[in-house]
Parts: structure tokens; C-alpha cells; sequence
């Protein structure tokens, strides 16, 4: 059910823009739990520097290809099946094709290389896409790298960055899966925890809509509030409120980039902000920049 706004609140355009927003995004998360292809058709693979592409889409949810993930600098927590790992420097974690996974939360100084392999880029490696094909199937497949080979690994991705041609790229890609599958070898293994049932339910219905009430994500949640409070801070690293804040200004990232001719306050009422005013503040405070500055690139409107 799409929450409901008061339409006395905004123009009868800026209205119209909010509702066809949300009925695109519920859309689109509802079929968030498909496998989705990530790449283009033909294409090898892509590698990039998540602090080049902040936006949410830049982060997979359940791709029918492997994601490899190398982390430089700072630290994060990342979700996948159930799990979460709280990955630093030189860390390397491999999300396969049959897992559900996504970030939960970065430090300000966070930043890590982020490689999309297409199958056919694995032949030849010794890589499966497939989780089920490792050794421990059912836990995440994280380990903390030499200096060394975290060195190796980080020059061949820069060799890689902005590279296009499909040739070179898929070479250059299966060479890295090749020493970091070595690599891994090598890596002492990065810890999990299994989230409590609550917990996991609390992040995926934020997840999917930011603009409900905690109260009503722990009603959803089948646990009361101060005890989902209490674990949501114990096991996210944040409280509720702060998660749901970021979901909604990730939110309103996606909106902006794939509605370029939206405005601000129809793309922060839909993410679930109850005012242009509580939107800019929130923004300031996580990002250190006015809205307008940082969307401009993306914004025709």
C-alpha cells in the first residue's frame, strides 16, 4: 500500500510527480528479489571506485552476475544473506550470483573497488558464480588480504579503471579474479554474524519503502519497539531512525538520476520526507553540501 500524502501540501503538479514516483518505486522493489542483469549484453564486466558513484544503484541487490568487492580505505557494513560483516582496509568480499546482498552503512572516508564480472569472464579462473559452489556455502566468502596481494590486486584495478575496450577488459578482468582467487587463499577469513529475524525484516521494509513510521516497521516486524530499537542499534550500528534517514536520502539519489527533469521537493516527498525543510537538513548534515550543488550534475528542472 503506497503511504498516503496531503495533497494541500504541495502544487497539483509537484502531487502528480510524487504519486507517479512512488508507483514506479514500489514497482521496482517489488521485484527486488529477482535476479536482475547488471551488465549490458556483450559486455565483459565494469569496474569503478564506489566514491565515483555514490548513487544507490551503483550498489547490487541480487545480480545474475558475481560482484566482487576490495576494500581501500575506511570501513562499511554490508548485508548479504541474512549476514552482516563489518569489512576495513585490504578486505576482499565476493557476492555470488544467488545471494541477496547490499551496504548498509560507510564511514566518511570509505571507499572501495567494486568489480561486475559477466560468467563468461570467469572461464578459465577457477571462479564459479555460484555460492553454492565454494567451500563454505553457506557463509559469506570475506577475507582480509596480505599487504601485498591487497597491493597487487589494487594496481591491476587501476589498470582496469576506465578501460573499454571489451578485449582488454575481459583479460584484464579474469587476471584479477585469477589473483584474487590466490589471494583469497591466503586472507584470513572476515567474521559474520546472522541477523535476528526482526532485524533483517526492519532493514528490508525500509528498504523498500523509507517513508513509513518505525512505529509501523515494528508492528511489520513482529516485535515491539524498544526491543527492535534495541537490536537495530546493537546489530546495524545506528538506530532506526538514523537508517531510515540515509534510506531516504539514498532514495532520493536514485529518484534525481533516474527522473533528471523531477524537482527536489517531489523527489523528497516520495523518498518520504515531510518537508523540503526537514530534507535540507538531513542532507547538509550527512553530505556537507546544499542539494542543489550536489544533484546539479544530474538535475534539468
Amino acid at each position: 500500500m503506497i503511504p498516503l500524502l496531503h495533497s494541500r501540501s504541495f502544487s497539483a503538479d509537484t502531487y502528480a510527480k510524487i504519486i507517479a514516483i512512488r508507483i514506479e518505486n514500489f514497482a521496482k522493489y517489488a521485484a527486488m528479489r529477482e535476479i536482475q542483469q547488471y551488465l549490458p549484453v556483450g559486455s565483459p564486466g565494469r569496474c569503478w571506485l564506489r566514491s565515483e558513484r555514490r548513487l544507490r544503484d551503483t550498489s547490487p541487490r541480487r545480480l545474475l552476475e558475481p560482484v566482487a568487492l576490495h576494500v581501500l580505505s575506511g570501513s562499511m557494513r554490508y548485508f548479504i544473506d541474512g549476514r552482516i560483516l563489518t569489512l576495513g582496509p585490504r578486505t576482499l568480499l565476493w557476492a555470488y550470483s544467488d545471494q541477496s546482498h547490499f551496504l548498509l552503512s560507510e564511514s566518511t572516508d570509505f571507499d572501495m573497488w567494486v568489480l561486475v564480472m559477466a560468467r563468461d569472464t570467469l572461464r578459465g579462473t577457477g571462479m564459479r558464480p555460484e555460492s553454492s559452489s565454494t567451500k563454505n556455502a553457506n557463509e559469506p566468502h570475506a577475507v582480509t588480504l596480505p599487504l601485498a596481494e591487497h597491493r597487487r590486486l589494487t594496481a591491476i584495478a587501476e589498470e582496469l579503471h576506465g578501460k573499454t575496450d571489451a578485449d582488454w577488459l575481459r583479460n584484464g578482468l579474469r587476471w584479477w579474479t585469477m589473483q584474487a582467487r590466490a589471494a583469497s587463499e591466503i586472507g584470513e577469513a572476515t567474521t559474520s554474524y546472522r541477523t535476528h529475524p526482526g532485524v533483517q525484516r526492519a532493514i528490508e521494509i525500509l528498504e523498500h519503502d523509507p517513508s513509513l513510521a518505525l512505529s509501523d516497521v515494528a508492528r511489520r516486524s513482529h516485535l515491539s519497539y524498544s526491543r527492535l530499537s534495541r537490536l537495530f542499534k546493537k546489530e546495524v550500528g545506528r538506530t532506526m531512525a538514523e537508517y531510515r534517514t540515509n534510506c531516504r536520502l539514498l532514495r532520493v539519489d536514485e529518484i534525481v538520476e533516474r527522473n533528471t527533469n523531477t524537482n527536489l521537493l517531489a523527489a523528497a516527498a516520495a523518498a518520504g520526507f515531510g518537508s523540503y525543510a526537514q530534507f535540507y537538513r538531513c542532507f547538509v548534515r550527512d553530505r556537507q553540501q546544499r542539494p542543489k550543488a550536489y544533484y546539479r550534475r544530474f538535475l534539468t528542472a
